[in-house]
């Protein structure tokens, strides 16, 4: 293999990687959803409250 170039590879195991970030990627996206048919625009306080303690963090 020429130095430099990537190696095209698939397989298994990168099927299921991509796979599982489509579901995990997918899930950040409906929770919203989910949240504000739940609670109405509430779930917007939720979301403040989780976004001041991630800057604690």
């Amino acid at each position: 293999m020429p130095r430099g170039r990537l190696r095209r590879e698939g397989g298994m195991i990168g099927l299921l990687y991509a796979s599982l970030g489509a579901i995990i990627g997918s899930g950040w996206l409906f929770g919203p959803l989910h949240a504000a048919q739940q609670a109405g625009p509430l779930s917007l306080g939720s979301w403040a409250v989780g976004a001041g303690a991630i800057l604690l963090l």
